[in-house]
């Protein structure tokens, strides 16, 4: 039995068909469940309350920790609670503190780290942490009550 060319031809265009719209739906799938956890941070400020980190992203933000910027340093880290989508917490240890630039690392629910900036009115966020890290020592606590507790100077 002998194949007729043209229609191996066609047998082997529609199999490449089918396997590339098999890894596009793949491709797409990822990509949209990726979305679908990914938290945004962003820093906000309002007038009377001063800084705030609010999520506007799709999932939770988990093990976050915010730090203050000046020059090439980052100081001062603080980790803070778990925001959940379209939730903010309060910066009380730098309220109207317009001196400093501020960062946020941060993972979504599969582990994946992203970075939060604003300095000079400029906010952006990027996949993978930009800054620290540091020895877990050295990162101060933010208390239910809006208190922000620092390890001591020795400890650093």
């Amino acid at each position: 039995m002998q194949t007729d060319p043209a229609s191996l031809s066609v047998s082997i265009t529609s199999a490449f068909i089918s396997l590339s719209s098999l890894l596009s739906s793949i491709l797409i799938f990822r990509a949209s469940f990726r979305a679908s956890v990914r938290p945004v941070l962003v820093f906000e400020y309002e007038q009377n309350e001063g800084w705030h980190l609010k999520n506007i992203g799709q999932g939770p933000a988990l093990n976050v920790i915010v730090s203050q910027h000046r020059d090439s340093e980052w100081f001062h880290p603080v980790r803070v609670p778990p925001i959940s989508k379209e939730r903010s917490i309060a910066l009380t240890w730098c309220l109207h503190d317009n001196e400093f630039g501020l960062g946020a690392l941060y993972e979504d629910a599969n582990g994946r780290k992203y970075t939060a900036t604003c300095s000079n009115d400029l906010s952006s966020t990027k996949s993978g942490w930009r800054f620290g890290p540091w020895p877990e020592r050295a990162i101060g606590k933010l208390w239910a009550n809006g208190n922000v507790v620092m390890p001591s100077a020795d400890l650093r």
